[in-house]
This record gives C-alpha cells, sequence and structure tokens, in this order.
C-alpha cells in the first residue's frame, strides 16, 4: 500500500510496485491494467531507483539546529546589550534613593504592595509637571 513507509516522501517510492490488489469486477475476474501490481503503466516497466532520503533529513535537522543555535546567540547579545543599557538608569535610581539598601527596600515594598493590591495615592499628570520646576528641600 501507499502508505506503509513513512520515512520515504511519496514522491520517490516506487508507486507502480506497491501493494495495491486488482480490481475486482462484480462479473468476473477482470483486471484494469494500471492497477495491477507487477504492471509499471506509464514509465515503460522501468523501476525507479531508491533515493538516499535520511541524509536529507539529517542535513534539514542539522540547519535547523544551526538556527537555534544562532537565535539563541542573537537573543543573548540583545540581552547583554539591554543590560548594559539600564546600567545608567538603575545607578541613578540607587544614588536618588540614598543607597544600595534603601533601593532594595524600596523595591522590595513595592513589590509586596502590589502582591498585596495596597495602592499608592496617584499623584496627577499636572502635579507631576509642577515638580519638575520645583527644587527638592535640602535635608
Amino acid at each position: 500500500m501507499i502508505g506503509e513507509n513513512f520515512d520515504t516522501p511519496i514522491m520517490y517510492r516506487d508507486l507502480a510496485s506497491s501493494t495495491v490488489g486488482p480490481m475486482s469486477f462484480p462479473l468476473g475476474g477482470m483486471y484494469a491494467p494500471g492497477i495491477y501490481p507487477g504492471y509499471a503503466a506509464g514509465i515503460g516497466r522501468v523501476r525507479l531507483a531508491s533515493q538516499p532520503d535520511k541524509d536529507k533529513f539529517e542535513t534539514m535537522n542539522k540547519k535547523d539546529n544551526e538556527g537555534y543555535k544562532t537565535m539563541k546567540y542573537a537573543a543573548i547579545a540583545l540581552a547583554t546589550i539591554f543590560a548594559l543599557g539600564r546600567i545608567g538608569p538603575i545607578r541613578k535610581n540607587i544614588r536618588k534613593a540614598g543607597g544600595i539598601s534603601k533601593y532594595l527596600s524600596n523595591k522590595w515594598d513595592n513589590f509586596v504592595d502590589f502582591i498585596k493590591g495596597n495602592k499608592k495615592p496617584k499623584v496627577s499628570w499636572w502635579q507631576k509637571f509642577k515638580n519638575l520646576f520645583h527644587k527638592p528641600p535640602k535635608p
């Protein structure tokens, strides 16, 4: 039958020598010449040579794996560039908070408030705009 060999693509199979049985008619044992198993219709009784398919699949898998490896390296490179770009703003926020311990403490408190659902009062955009021009008092 045509679907018996799943490793070989259908275009490389010798379909004329497949195990399809003769057509049976209700009136007798007439055979259709194109379906009889030993008859190679259309190709002049020439058997097609089997094609080496395994190496093609191995090559395709190898190319896919190389593509995944390249994608992984590109993602690592982009993450590194992003992390290096974030050093400045984080450093600025650490200085603004008064040290790394206070910065981490504030981040932890914000995380806990987010989990608990505690919401801080929102500041209007107008107040934020006015605060840009207002100098905070020196301690």
